[in-house]
């Protein structure tokens, strides 16, 4: 199953909605990045991803590998709110991604619920 996905901007939030799974860790790297960037060239401050429909094979090492991957790309600094929605059955593997994120100062959030996503995403708007 191959990997897409598609991002589309709402009142003040830009969903991103991917489903398949990822061959590599490069491959998922370039749907951040590549949201991230629509979402600062466009003046987005928030950041919906929906990866309930895609199968995600994160080990902790992947989620570790993936953290720096963005942190040497500054992707941190563009002050992007973002909440993942994950499958139930990747939730735990995407805390570790969450917290190794967040340890590197990624204003980002792991939900298993599309509306508990959105809520805290734009709560303090």
């Amino acid at each position: 199953m191959g990997f897409s996905y598609d991002s589309r901007i709402r009142d003040d939030y830009l969903l991103v909605t991917c489903t398949g799974a990822p061959e590599s860790p490069e491959e998922f790297f370039e749907y951040i990045r590549s949201s991230i960037l629509k979402a600062r060239a466009n003046d987005i401050q928030y950041v919906l991803f929906n990866e309930s429909e895609a199968t995600l094979k994160f080990q902790v090492y992947d989620a570790v590998l993936m953290s720096e991957m963005l942190d040497k790309e500054g992707l941190q600094t563009y002050g992007i709110r973002g909440a993942v929605v994950c499958s139930p059955h990747d939730f735990t593997a995407c805390k570790y991604f969450e917290t190794s994120l967040r340890n590197r100062a990624f204003n980002v959030m792991m939900f298993d619920d599309i509306e508990k996503g959105k809520a805290w995403l734009l709560k303090d708007r």
